[in-house]
């Protein structure tokens, strides 16, 4: 017993001194606290405040101060549920494009830039001189280029007081006696509440979406004109709008055949029945919907979505920077990505399965490393990352969880992601755990990553080695703070120790 606790400190030791030494890429940390991002926000809140005071009355006011506690408590509380990314490769990136924006444009007040752990292509200002970046849009642009005229689209609201405007409307709105008079009195009504409601408030609705649609035009303009002063590719800003029109479906439409990459064909201790899709989920079936049918209830979806959208008509706005500039528009949009992004690139696809697991979204964790491997298949760790991804999936069928943790069938999915995530529901604990451990076994590399770890403690769990498990997580233990898997390998640990 003395021989493999030394051997087990040994090679812990080993991993973290292979770790620190070749890692090709560090994930972002788990931040939970930032006393000064913290002092910063409130700050921030305070400066809002007085800024806001000079034409409202005190039934605005008060309004207004509930608003501002609400979005200083929502901010500090994003800070603590560790869904930022406040270093590393991502966040020194687009702090480096910011300050060559900025640099051009010296007129331009100082920001503070923040990362958002969050899948979807967006970026957006609370006008408290803040840039929120999520990495979902990093994961989808193909240049750097593109990524610096969306912050100068950011920008660009926040010169123009966008966001003032829009918190002075809706507090004007919200306390306008006359409309309360009138809601008041439909639902007094004895019937037709909805369509009364609907009459009154559809148009109010529909003319601030004109207004939003009005304001992106507006920053689209100006920060053309902030970008101009750069020394960014012009071309490829009009690019930037093909690639949100691009990312309306969360996961991208292109098949990934993970049966190949599963090696499930060849492997015949997993039932190849699993590999017959079926398009019906615990809400239903739509197998009885024609592909008519399946196409209008999605273009009825994404009419809705552009309804809704503050980011709209993207193929109109891309068309309007091409009239600007007096450049051709191109007959089609080329997909390659820059070549110097590239390492950009794959830094936010490492970032969306990690983004994945901390929400306790394996299905889309799988998603993501399989289009990883797709992607940049001569990267080792998007194998590695699979069959964490497995394990984790392998851990919640056991504890009767994996419907949390995978979505259901949509027939709003794209065809690709729709197959996995039912191929993922049909998997027993068992396959689970030998797909897990067979992808983990393919994996080889001369770098030593976190993931290996967790492997190792997911193999001696389900092997009922609780000895192992309990010197090698006590050996790990402070390694494993602060990370996405902190919470599961600490259950899993009293588990073990109950066992002993």
């Amino acid at each position: 017993m003395k021989f493999h606790h030394f051997l087990l400190i040994f090679c812990s030791l080993f991993i973290k001194f292979s770790y620190s030494q070749t890692k090709e890429f560090e994930s972002s940390k788990l931040v939970k606290e930032d006393i000064e991002l913290e002092d910063y926000i409130i700050e921030k809140y305070n400066e809002s405040k007085i800024g806001y005071w000079n034409d409202c009355n005190s039934k605005e006011k008060q309004l207004l101060i509930e608003i501002l506690k609400s979005r200083k408590k929502n901010t500090i509380a994003l800070i603590k549920s560790g869904n930022l990314i406040l270093s590393g490769t991502l966040y020194d990136f687009v702090n480096q494009v910011y300050e060559n924006v900025r640099k051009n444009n010296p007129d331009l007040k100082e920001k503070k830039i923040i990362l958002l752990k969050d899948e979807s292509a967006n970026a957006f200002t609370m006008g408290e001189d803040i840039l929120y970046i999520h990495v979902g849009l990093l994961y989808r642009l193909q240049s750097e280029d593109q990524l610096a005229f969306i912050l100068c689209h950011e920008l660009a609201h926040d010169n123009l007081n966008h966001y003032q405007q829009d918190l002075k409307d809706y507090i004007s709105e919200k306390t306008d006696k006359e409309l309360e008079k009138k809601i008041k009195q439909i639902m007094s009504q004895e019937y037709k509440h909805a369509s009364s409601l609907n009459e009154l408030l559809v148009p109010l609705l529909l003319t601030s979406r004109s207004k939003s649609r009005t304001q992106e035009f507006d920053a689209d303009s100006l920060g053309l004109m902030l970008y101009k002063n750069t020394n960014y590719n012009l071309d490829r800003a009009c690019t930037t709008f093909d690639v949100f029109l691009e990312s309306d479906h969360v996961r991208d439409s292109i098949e990934i055949d993970f049966k190949s990459a599963f090696k499930l064909k060849q492997d015949n201790s997993i039932d190849l029945d699993l590999l017959e899709y079926s398009n019906h989920s615990s809400l239903g079936s739509f197998d009885d919907n024609t592909d008519i049918d399946n196409e209008i209830i999605k273009k009825e979806h994404d009419d809705l979505m552009a309804l809704l959208s503050s980011h709209p008509y993207e193929v109109d706005r891309s068309i309007k920077l091409y009239e600007i500039l007096n450049l051709k528009i191109p007959e089609n949009f080329n997909h390659e990505i820059d070549e110097k992004y590239k390492p950009i690139r794959l830094a936010s696809e490492f970032e969306m399965v990690n983004l994945s697991i901390l929400h306790q979204e394996i299905g889309k964790a799988i998603y993501y490393s399989l289009n990883l491997e797709r992607n940049f298949p001569n990267h080792n760790y998007s194998k590695l990352l699979t069959s964490t991804s497995l394990f984790l999936l392998y851990y919640y069928k056991l504890k009767h969880r994996e419907g949390i943790v995978i979505e259901e069938q949509d027939v709003t999915n794209d065809l690709a992601y729709d197959k996995l995530l039912y191929f993922l529901k049909k998997l027993s604990p068992e396959n689970c755990y030998k797909l897990a451990n067979k992808t983990f076994s393919e994996y080889k590399s001369n770098n030593m990553y976190f993931e290996e770890k967790i492997n190792t403690l997911f193999i001696y769990y389900n092997e009922n080695k609780n000895d192992f498990f309990k010197e090698y997580y006590e050996i790990n233990k402070d390694s494993l703070k602060n990370t996405i898997y902190e919470s599961i390998l600490t259950s899993m640990s009293k588990e073990v120790n109950a066992r002993l």
